[in-house]
């Protein structure tokens, strides 16, 4: 009987070829879950997949800020694999605050539905990034925090890094003075006072 071995494969495995006939396994790895693998004219033995490891970071940004209610805000997401391996597939997902109305993306893989934000990636490359972009309308006041995670195939060295948030600060919609309003009526005030005053000279 050959001891067992590991052999790091990223995602599902439908054969290898050295010296080897392998039983193909279907499904994703699950941790310890191993197929059937012998050495020509041998016996079988158990080798067992080990995950991808991917550190997977997102980090999150408001590009407008402060704000205040009704003014667009926008919001940037960049999801990097900062590797060793590939990772098949990832996700990222942003639930929107309820200060944040009208949000929308225009960033290819990602959509909205249900109040939340996707998006998905496949065949990310160490060393990989994608900017997501998001945004929408200040529709409250207050202090509005949004976070982003992200999460991909097989396992995470680092998952500190998987979240990240971004907060605004919203203020009531200004205002003009009354002492500005006022200003504003009396130089339109004497602008016409000197009008009529020009006219009454031109026609005497």
């Amino acid at each position: 009987m050959i001891a067992p071995q590991f052999i790091k494969v990223p995602g599902t495995v439908t054969s290898i070829s050295f010296t080897y006939t392998v039983r193909a396994k279907t499904t994703a790895w699950d941790g310890r879950d191993p197929i059937g693998v012998a050495p020509i004219g041998g016996v079988y033995t158990d080798v067992y997949l080990a995950p991808p490891s991917t550190d997977f970071a997102v980090v999150k940004t408001v590009t407008t800020a402060p704000a205040h209610v009704g003014d667009p805000i926008a919001y940037s997401i960049k999801v990097t694999n900062n590797g060793p391996d590939t990772a098949l597939a990832w996700t990222m997902t942003d639930p929107i605050p309820s200060g944040i109305s009208n949000a929308a993306t225009t960033t290819p893989g990602c959509s909205i539905a249900g109040g939340t934000l996707t998006c998905t990636g496949t065949n990310g490359a160490s060393g990989a990034s994608r900017t997501v972009t998001l945004t929408g309308t200040a529709s409250t006041t207050g202090t509005i925090a949004n976070t982003a995670t992200v999460s991909a195939t097989g396992t995470d060295p680092n998952p500190g890094n998987n979240s990240s948030t971004a907060t605004v600060t919203v203020l009531d919609s200004p205002v003009a003075s009354p002492w500005v309003l006022g200003g504003v009526v009396g130089v339109a005030g004497l602008g016409l006072l000197g009008a009529r005053r020009r006219s009454a000279r031109t026609t005497a």
